[in-house]
C-alpha cells in the first residue's frame, strides 16, 4: 500500500544520508591514519583502500535498509537465497581469490565492496521491480 511505499521511501533515504555519513567519515579518518594505526608502515595502505571502505558503508546502509523492508514484507526465502549466494561470492573471493591474486588487505576490502554491492542490487531488484513495493505498479496506484 501507499503507507509502505512511503515508509521504504523515506527508510532509503535516511539510509543514504547515514551511508553517506558513515562514507565521509571513513574518508576523513584516512587523512589521519594514526589515530587509527600506530604503525606508519600501515598509513599508505589504508589510503588504498579507503574508496573501497566509502562504498561499502554507503552500499551497506541502505542494504540493510532494503533487508529490513523485505523483511517485513516477509520476503525472507528471497532474501535468504540472495545473501547466499552473495556470501559464498564473498567466500570464493576470500579464500581463493585473494591469495591465489596476492590482494591481501586491499583485496578482502574489494571483496567487502562487491558484496555490498551485491547485496544493495539483490534488494534493489525486488524492491523495484514492476510489482514490488517500489516499482511502476506501485507508483502508479499511489498517484492522486
Amino acid at each position: 500500500d501507499s503507507l509502505s511505499g512511503e515508509f521504504s521511501k523515506t527508510l532509503g533515504g535516511l539510509s543514504a544520508g547515514a551511508g553517506a555519513l558513515l562514507a565521509a567519515m571513513a574518508a576523513v579518518s584516512t587523512l589521519f591514519p594514526g589515530a587509527l594505526a600506530s604503525d606508519p608502515s600501515l598509513w599508505p595502505i589504508m589510503v588504498t583502500f579507503r574508496p573501497y571502505m566509502m562504498l561499502s558503508l554507503l552500499c551497506g546502509a541502505l542494504s540493510i535498509a532494503g533487508d529490513g523492508v523485505l523483511t517485513a514484507l516477509g520476503d525472507i526465502e528471497y532474501l535468504w537465497r540472495c545473501q547466499a549466494a552473495n556470501v559464498a561470492v564473498l567466500a570464493v573471493w576470500l579464500f581463493w581469490g585473494v591469495p591465489r591474486f596476492g590482494r591481501g588487505i586491499l583485496g578482502v576490502w574489494e571483496g567487502v565492496c562487491v558484496f555490498m554491492v551485491m547485496r544493495l542490487l539483490t534488494n534493489a531488484v525486488r524492491l523495484f521491480r514492476p510489482n514490488g513495493i517500489l516499482g511502476s505498479k506501485a507508483a502508479a496506484t499511489q498517484q492522486p
